[in-house]
């Protein structure tokens, strides 16, 4: 980023993008609301006086609406507490996606086929859910492409990262 104002709107959007998700229950946007809330108040605030009690309102804030809120209640504890059931599907699903990487590492399975190929072939015996897509975009990349789809996909990634820090 060349100029602090660059650095507000770009985190300033990611914030209100996922703060926007955030009320649909998605976890992940969640999680990326509170770090991307305390890295750009990090960067922005340079009065330590005022950084804490800025961190401090949105602990409070955030402590409120979490425990009067009971869906937001319930999401949050399955965040951190992983025998909650959706979270344990996961780990299940990655397993079997691991699998089906091992079988095709070179080009995967193909774009689009994930569910179809999970379900008929990767789904493990102890997984109760037929999932739609993995939840991980890496493992589905590497399923669905291979190693020649995901390198492009790390390439762009990194390349991205990387002159937009360096601005």
């Amino acid at each position: 980023f060349s100029s602090p104002p660059q650095v507000y709107f770009t985190l300033t959007l990611l914030c209100q993008a996922n703060g926007y998700r955030s009320f649909n229950g998605t976890r992940s946007a969640w999680v990326t609301v509170a770090f991307l809330s305390i890295l750009l108040s990090f960067i922005l605030v340079s009065n330590k006086k005022i950084y804490i009690l800025g961190f401090l309102i949105f602990i409070i804030t955030g402590s409120v609406i979490f425990t009067t809120v009971p869906n937001f209640n319930n999401r949050l504890k399955s965040i951190i507490y992983f025998s909650d059931r959706s979270i344990s599907e996961r780990f299940i699903c990655w397993n079997g996606t691991i699998d089906m990487i091992s079988d095709n590492p070179i080009i995967g399975i193909g774009i689009g086929r994930y569910r179809e190929v999970y379900k008929d072939k990767y789904k493990p015996d102890d997984a109760k859910l037929t999932l739609h897509h993995s939840h991980n975009n890496f493992l589905q990349i590497l399923a669905e492409m291979g190693i020649v789809g995901f390198i492009p996909y790390l390439i762009m990634n990194i390349y991205f990262i990387y002159y937009k820090i360096k601005g």
